[in-house]
């Protein structure tokens, strides 16, 4: 069952994970990290949504470039 948010009728979030990738290459986790059989259900159907898109265009890599 869904909650309901009330303000657009959309679910409300129940957890949220943020993962960021640094200009280094390391990454940054924030979100409910402490329960781990959550955050790896998130991951796994996250890992699942990626694979079963489709792209409508070519998507090419982020490209650095030397500003100095």
């Amino acid at each position: 069952m869904d909650i309901i948010d009330g303000q657009n009728g959309a679910p409300k979030p129940r957890a949220q994970m943020l993962i960021t990738l640094m200009s280094d290459g390391q990454l940054a986790v924030q979100g409910p990290i402490q329960d781990k059989i959550l955050c790896y259900g998130m991951m796994e159907t996250a890992r699942d949504i990626i694979a079963a898109h489709k792209p409508s265009a070519i998507v090419s890599p982020i490209a650095q470039f030397d500003r100095g």
